[in-house]
């Protein structure tokens, strides 16, 4: 399947599924190093083989345009 986006407008959170369908699931989450100063905060999620199976911005409307966060499916 191909990778899928989604974004949570109440927690302000945008979620790239790389697995969708998968039968993975997460057994790790690392945060990923930002600007100082950034408004927002990066994760990536990782199966029990060390792949990233996903990667999730915790204040999404400050790393992400306007236009993107419009054209995706909202959770």
């Amino acid at each position: 399947m191909q990778p899928t986006v989604t974004y949570d407008e109440e927690a302000d959170a945008a979620y790239l599924n790389l697995a969708p369908g998968s039968s993975e699931i997460r057994k790790r989450q690392f945060e990923v190093s930002v600007p100082d100063g950034a408004e927002y905060e990066v994760y990536l999620d990782l199966d029990a083989s060390h792949r990233i199976i996903g990667v999730e911005v915790i204040g999404a409307s400050a790393a992400l345009t306007a236009e993107t966060l419009i054209g995706l499916p909202r959770i």
